[in-house]
């Protein structure tokens, strides 16, 4: 019986250490397969821990946010070096992230009488400029929200 417990705690010991050197390295790198890799275990087992251990899915979930945050810095600072290297594609970027004026954006003007309401003709023309913005989906389920309320 004291075999099995030695065991066990042996066991337990080991998988404590293998879930730090896990956090350790996501709050660096927040590579799943690149921190278990270096832990030495499979990103099986990794699943496995968060799904069965409440405590590790809690610290695992901030040691990637830490390491995403780290990298955000890394790469912040990487841009700034390039911006003030001159280089166009950095100061373009920051300028299109940072600066109203430059951002990417889609403009609706509409010329219609104000009924409020769209032609199929023109919701047609809308959405399809939506979709080629990319966020056709976000007017859709605003579309959809709007008339489920009209039917209650």
């Amino acid at each position: 019986m004291s075999d099995n417990l030695a065991y066990d705690a042996a066991i337990e010991e080991r998988q404590a250490e293998e879930k730090q050197k896990v956090l350790e390295v996501l709050r660096q790198n927040p590579i799943i397969l690149y921190a278990v890799k270096q832990a030495g275990v499979s990103r099986a087992t990794f699943y496995r821990w968060r799904k069965e251990d409440s405590v590790f899915l809690k610290a695992s979930d901030e040691a990637l946010q830490e390491g995403m945050e780290c990298i955000t810095d890394m790469s912040e600072a990487v841009l700034i070096k390039s911006i003030k290297e001159g280089k166009l594609p950095a100061v373009a970027l920051w300028l299109r992230t940072h600066h109203p004026k430059y951002t990417n954006r889609v403009e609706i003007i509409d010329r219609s009488p104000a009924s409020g309401q769209l032609t199929p003709g023109q919701e047609a023309t809308v959405r399809e400029a939506l979709k080629l913005a990319r966020i056709g989906k976000h007017y859709d389920e605003k579309k959809r929200s709007r008339t489920s309320q009209k039917h209650r």
